[in-house]
């Protein structure tokens, strides 16, 4: 990486370390200093855990991956962590391992937001493991999984963790599930007293789906705000 970006780098690590309280934003990126992400996100681990300034945390890749290695580094840093309200991790596909490491340290997190995870292929196991950590969290408002190659077991999981959810306002599943998955998620909507918004644009529910959405709707009343875009509920779905 260039000189430019290595010392800008260590200047806004040196500043994160020592809790500085203008720095409220900070992006982990690919291939800057020697070692690649890793090696920054050691850095931002062990800041985390004492910092209290820093409110936003991203992390991107050239690659489009983030490491086994990288995200238990990460995770070190969230769980003690008691200050972050936003966490982007969209477009880093990542392991089972990975999201089952994230899932553990978000659950918790006494101050966590806001969290983006689309495009980092959690698939079913995946989607189990993050359903696990929002059943019972009482602090995450905002949380998208769109595009996520999301099936069925996963689908089901997320619908009984959004069933005993309460502080959950916006839920972003935008083409997040395979081929009719999305109609297993639905029923859990029935139940949920907190959800405002849900975004489920370009997720297959079919006839069968809409009219399961159907009857969640009579019973839910607090969501406001539903994208049906592309979802082929049919004619029975729609009414």
């Amino acid at each position: 990486s260039s000189p430019v970006i290595s010392t800008r780098m260590e200047r806004d690590l040196a500043r994160l370390e020592r809790n500085d309280p203008t720095l409220t934003v900070y992006q982990v990126e690919n291939a800057v200093g020697r070692g690649g992400p890793d090696k920054e996100l050691r850095e931002v681990s062990k800041a985390l855990k004492t910092n209290t300034s820093l409110l936003s945390l991203s992390v991107v890749t050239q690659s489009r991956q983030l490491s086994d290695k990288g995200m238990r580094l990460l995770a070190a840093g969230l769980e003690a962590n008691t200050s972050l309200t936003t966490l982007y991790l969209s477009g880093n596909e990542m392991s089972v391992s990975s999201v089952q490491v994230l899932s553990q340290a978000v659950a918790h997190h006494p101050t966590l937001t806001n969290l983006s995870l689309s495009s980092v292929r959690l698939e079913d196991e995946g989607a189990v493991a993050m359903a696990a950590a929002i059943r019972d969290n009482t602090v995450l408002t905002h949380l998208t999984l769109s595009q996520n190659n999301i099936d069925r077991t996963g689908a089901a999981a997320l619908g009984d963790a959004i069933r005993a959810n309460r502080t959950l306002k916006l839920l972003m599943l935008e083409n997040g599930f395979e081929e009719d998955a999305a109609a297993v998620f639905v029923p859990g909507l029935a139940h949920n007293t907190g959800l405002v918004a849900l975004n489920l644009a370009r997720c297959t529910l079919g006839e069968q789906g809409g009219v399961a959405l159907g009857d969640a709707l009579c019973t839910n009343i607090t969501l406001t705000s539903i994208n049906l875009w592309a979802t082929h509920i049919g004619t029975a779905g729609a009414v």
